[in-house]
């Protein structure tokens, strides 16, 4: 019978932690949806959605209109294709910036613990609770706000996209 190579892994790295030093856990999804920075990223980034949105909505072409051809189709697909690149790098810059803290307070709580390694909960098959240092990180990340504004010149002038 040959064992998977992740779980033959997982165990190896358990006794190597267990001769050379204590292991923690963490639950990252719980950490980024309850930590301030995780909600206060994504607030921003419902906001913003919300924001451009609107401002398709708002646009000038409207289907069925009389005098709504060709031209107007294309500027609002390039409007569409404009909001999504934008949604788009706004969303990875605020996940980078998020798990910078991220990877900083984890750092900051292994090192204060003296722990030799922290493994992902789901990726451990049993651990003791106290091994897990999920509100500790959280604890760690919200003592550093984040606060997200756009990078786009055009939201913060309140002027509309150039056409370029």
């Amino acid at each position: 019978m040959r064992m998977k190579p992740f779980p033959v892994m997982v165990l190896a790295s358990l006794l190597l932690a267990g001769c050379t030093g204590k292991t923690a856990v963490i639950n990252p999804e719980l950490i980024f949806q309850q930590s301030d920075a995780g909600k206060s990223g994504l607030a921003y980034l419902s906001d913003l959605s919300r924001k451009l949105e609107a401002e398709l909505t708002d646009s000038s072409f409207q289907p069925g209109k009389k005098g709504t051809g060709g031209a107007a189709r294309t500027a609002l697909q390039q409007k569409i294709s404009e909001a999504q690149q934008h949604y788009g790098a706004e969303q990875a810059r605020v996940m980078e910036q998020v798990n910078a803290l991220f990877l900083k307070a984890l750092e900051t709580c292994r090192t204060r613990g003296r722990f030799y390694m922290v493994l992902v909960a789901d990726a451990v098959p049993a651990y003791d609770p106290a091994a897990d240092l999920s509100q500790k990180v959280m604890e760690e990340m919200n003592k550093t706000p984040l606060v997200f504004a756009s990078t786009s010149p055009r939201e913060e002038n309140n002027s509309p996209p150039s056409a370029e």
